[in-house]
């Protein structure tokens, strides 16, 4: 029996989610939702058939560090896949990459490809909550898709989301009056005429032109739909979330996020009762805490650790073979680079455009650079004071220190700025917006190392796009 993943027995007396002595922890799963605020006297009975089911709990470790569970500020892949365990959206992308159903159970669309009509699954719930006055989590309704959407378009969140739906016919002018009016008592265009609640399960969205993306666009994470709830007050990402989804949010302790499997979820998925994501440790730590056996899984390895664990090849070293798999999918994580115009630095901008080559030869090539053209003209730099906006993002940390040395090897100085926040003394930003384009863009592959024992992690078609269908059975398998 392989101890690193405890087969815990279920009893009606067992603490929630880490109460208790025990370095162990037990789940107590009655209905899917939050509880820690709830007397364990709302708990129903559980059936001695539940209570001797086996418990199976899976610790995974993130590169980038998870800030909030708020779909609308996940910037980086690690927040954008644990949103995806949480959340659904409309639809969702499938194994194959095509588009499949999900809160929408089917659509159609008009002739002219300019309307989409959603049927709603009418059997989904969000997720048990404190925040609901029954504790209980209610119905899905098609005002909550609507409710979601205008708060895409608002100025108090970052418009990531915003720009994949432009198309929607009314979705600009919200978001430029939400832009541009300061004084909320002074905007005019107070819904998205794109935007219809036929009753509870019909939703029509309408667009401007045609958008072939729609469908694609409405899976992705940023599209998630969440109760309305669960948005503080005070403003800001969410920290509470309320989702749909195959996992539900039970707590945070220090660096670890706690999740549990929804035992009421609309599609049969086979997964872990338990979920721990480790995040905010660097490359070193993380790789530590896989190698002693704290973590069952790492997600999205990056450049340090690969240079650890393989060699010239890309293949895994004999010491970590005998007990490890690791898995190059064929999903690309992105990192880009962005020249900020306003800091009049062209010729920063056109340097790191004509650079053939930006990791040093001796370095291990990790996946593929491009830039926005390729010259042989030499850009003077020697006199440039180059900055980028602040990252602990190790992808682009890599990157930055390539660029560095580039920039320093000609004469520059460089370096990274305290804040995220462009001003014209930064020359480039590592977070994208709307006016600004890529000078660099990194492609990486997707890697995830594994235990031996462990099977049924999967990643396919984008890095967001994970899935723990299948771990239970082949966990059982290996016991």
């Amino acid at each position: 029996m392989n101890t690193k993943y405890s087969l815990l027995v279920l009893s009606i007396s067992a603490l929630i989610l880490g109460c208790g002595k025990s370095t162990e922890t037990t789940i107590v799963k009655p209905k899917a939702g939050l509880f820690q605020n709830q007397s364990s006297a709302t708990l129903p009975e559980r059936s001695q058939e539940a209570a001797n089911d086996d418990f199976t709990q899976l610790n995974i470790g993130e590169i980038g560090s998870i800030e909030s569970l708020d779909p609308l500020f996940a910037q980086n892949n690690s927040e954008l896949r644990a949103i995806h365990l949480v959340y659904d959206g409309l639809t969702r992308l499938s194994q194959d990459g095509s588009v499949a159903s999900a809160l929408a159970l089917k659509w159609t669309v008009s002739p002219d490809s300019l309307q989409y009509t959603f049927h709603l699954r009418t059997n989904v719930y969000f997720h048990n909550s404190s925040k609901f006055s029954s504790g209980l989590g209610r119905r899905l309704s098609a005002k909550d898709v609507e409710k979601n959407f205008l708060r895409m378009g608002s100025v108090l969140v970052p418009d990531m989301a915003a720009k994949k739906f432009q198309s929607i016919l009314g979705f600009e002018n919200y978001t430029r009056e939400q832009s541009t009016i300061k004084n909320p008592s002074k905007r005019i265009i107070n819904t998205i005429e794109g935007l219809k609640v036929k009753d509870d399960s019909t939703f029509t969205i309408t667009l401007s032109r045609k958008d072939s993306n729609l469908l694609l666009n409405l899976a992705h994470p940023h599209a998630s739909i969440y109760a309305v709830e669960s948005l503080p007050k005070e403003g800001g990402p969410i920290m509470q979330p309320i989702g749909t989804g195959a996992f539900y949010f039970a707590k945070k302790e220090l660096n670890k996020f706690i999740f549990a499997s929804n035992n009421e979820y609309f599609r049969t998925v086979s997964l872990p009762d338990r979920l721990d994501i480790v995040t905010g440790l660097d490359e070193v730590q993380l790789l530590k805490n896989f190698t002693s056996g704290e973590l069952n899984a790492l997600i999205e390895l990056g450049p340090k650790t690969l240079t650890e664990l393989t060699d010239s090849l890309g293949n895994l070293n004999s010491k970590y073979n005998s007990s490890t798999v690791l898995e190059t999918t064929p999903v690309f994580g992105e990192f880009s680079i962005y020249y900020n115009a306003e800091s009049n630095q062209p010729s920063a901008r056109n340097f790191v455009a004509s650079l053939t080559s930006v990791f040093d030869t001796n370095s291990r090539k990790i996946g593929t650079i491009s830039t926005i053209s390729t010259s042989n003209q030499t850009f003077d730099v020697s006199k440039l004071s180059v900055k980028v906006t602040h990252t602990n993002n190790p992808f682009e940390e890599y990157l930055v220190n390539a660029l560095a040395s580039k920039f320093v090897a000609n004469g520059a100085t460089f370096s990274l700025n305290a804040s995220y926040a462009l001003n014209k003394d930064v020359a480039f930003s590592l977070v994208p917006q709307s006016d600004l384009a890529p000078a660099l863009t990194w492609k990486v592959p997707v890697h995830v190392l594994q235990e031996k024992e462990l099977q049924g992690i999967s990643i396919s078609h984008t890095p967001w796009n994970i899935s723990f269908n299948g771990f239970s059975s082949a966990m059982k398998d290996s016991q």
